[in-house]
């Protein structure tokens, strides 16, 4: 019966036509209503339509649970300055291009800002100078699409001046654990001041929807389809709370990065070494918009002079609850093991012990230069904070003692933040003169904890 239902759907469909689905359940139901398109021929097409209705005398309805047209917002906060990105789906052509923030003030809803929705990303952007953080202010973004007016609303939140700030840690949030119900049940509970999503904000892999990597509108679509459930999942706990996000190895469909700078590497020379050679191989579009989406909130780069193939940096200094945020990238400017090691395979992966000055060159970048640049400014910059704290992807370190299913043993690895040691060494000097605290994430840790200073 099941699978007569879904036929006479898709058949029905393409007419234009409607079908009811009946089925009586008795005693308590608790859970969601799914329907499932069961089609499993090679080549079979989708289907779609335009209109749902779900009735009974035990269906309760509630409005706050629609995931659209704004799906969900992301904000920062520092040194008196907003930054709110509001993420969209994809929006037609000749659909509203414009979302609207407003503010309510004595009990009345005043407009602050309009801003064109970026027709790649899909997101808008708003920037608001000389806050006023001493209270909560409630905040409410609009968009009309089909003669229907749709809100978004949250709080942004009195800053915390008079005690510790309490900070919470994510960081993999692997589809697995989808829509990682006791975790956000949890922090929901925990109350964060701050949140801080570390990297690997989606995997390839999500939601069992293949991975598509050319052409280069179709991938950027495939990931923002990932993208959505990080906020379906995360969405009312960043409602009412700044947040710090920064992107990974799998936000831009690589197991491992070694970014050098921006440079990129062809399809076809990745196929042959995949995650054992430094380059970006999605296309700068493409990368582009995993930092628009998952970095724009944030305050604006220290230095926003693009890296090589003209992608956008994202690390900067944010200040907030007297805490001063150093927010880095370990991998976008790391060399590649190819730098140093010779062979085909996983080059990355040592299974005998290195030779001294093996994996040692002039030529490796850590950090790179620019990043070394911002931190010795940064370690200096104590305006408004009485604590210094790193924020990076990777620990600082080569914890690492065995991998994969087989379990192979390795006496070292590259895609560590032990590598390059001697670059690695010079950027620990430099946060050491701050005394700063470093927080990382790739060790699949949630916490939440208070700062003190």
């Amino acid at each position: 019966m099941e699978l007569k239902q879904s036929l006479n759907l898709k058949r029905l469909m393409l007419q234009e036509k409607s079908i009811t689905l009946e089925n009586t359940v008795k005693g308590n139901l608790d859970g969601l209503v799914a329907l499932e398109n069961k089609g499993s021929e090679k080549g079979e097409s989708t289907f779609w339509w335009g209109d749902i209705e779900f009735f009974g005398s035990k269906v309760q309805y509630k409005p706050d649970n629609s995931f659209g047209p704004i799906l969900w917002a992301m904000y920062t906060l520092s040194q008196g300055k907003l930054k709110l990105t509001a993420q969209l789906p994809p929006v037609g052509v000749k659909d509203a291009q414009i979302v609207e923030l407003q503010f309510l003030r004595n009990g009345k809803w005043i407009k602050e800002d309009k801003v064109q929705i970026d027709p790649v990303s899909f997101t808008s952007i708003f920037s608001i100078e000389d806050w006023n953080a001493s209270e909560d202010i409630k905040y409410r973004l609009r968009y009309n699409i089909d003669k229907e007016r749709h809100t978004y609303e949250g709080v942004i939140r009195e800053e915390p001046l008079d005690r510790p700030l309490t900070f919470g840690g994510l960081t993999c949030q692997h589809a697995m654990g989808f829509p990682y119900r006791p975790l956000v049940e949890n922090l929901d509970k925990s109350n964060p001041d701050i949140l801080y999503f570390s990297g690997n904000q989606l995997y390839e892999a999500n939601g069992g929807y293949p991975i598509k990597r050319q052409p280069e509108d179709k991938a950027i679509l495939n990931y923002l389809g990932k993208w959505y459930m990080f906020g379906w999942a995360f969405g009312d706990v960043l409602r009412n709370r700044p947040c710090i996000c920064t992107p990974d190895d799998h936000d831009v469909y690589q197991g491992n990065l070694w970014g050098e700078g921006g440079e990129g590497i062809t399809f076809e020379e990745w196929e042959k070494v995949r995650d054992a050679h430094g380059g970006l191989v999605q296309t700068p579009n493409f990368v582009n918009v995993v930092n628009k989406t998952q970095c724009g909130h944030m305050p604006e780069a220290y230095d926003q002079a693009p890296m090589k193939s003209n992608i956008s940096t994202w690390y900067t200094h944010l200040v907030y609850g007297k805490v001063s945020f150093a927010i880095v990238s370990d991998r976008l400017f790391k060399s590649g093991p190819e730098m140093v090691r010779a062979g085909e395979g996983r080059i990355d992966h040592l299974t005998a012990p290195a030779k001294s000055g093996e994996l040692e060159s002039d030529n490796l970048n850590f950090m790179g230069q620019r990043q070394l640049d911002f931190l010795n400014d940064w370690v200096a910059d104590w305006k408004g904070a009485n604590m210094k704290v790193l924020l990076s992807q990777t620990l600082f370190s080569n914890v690492g003692t065995h991998h994969g299913p087989e379990k192979e043993f390795l006496f070292g690895d590259l895609d560590s933040g032990g590598w390059t040691k001697s670059k690695r060494d010079k950027v620990v000097e430099t946060i050491r003169k701050a005394c700063a605290f470093h927080i990382n994430g790739k060790l699949a840790f949630t916490f939440c904890s208070s700062i003190q200073y």
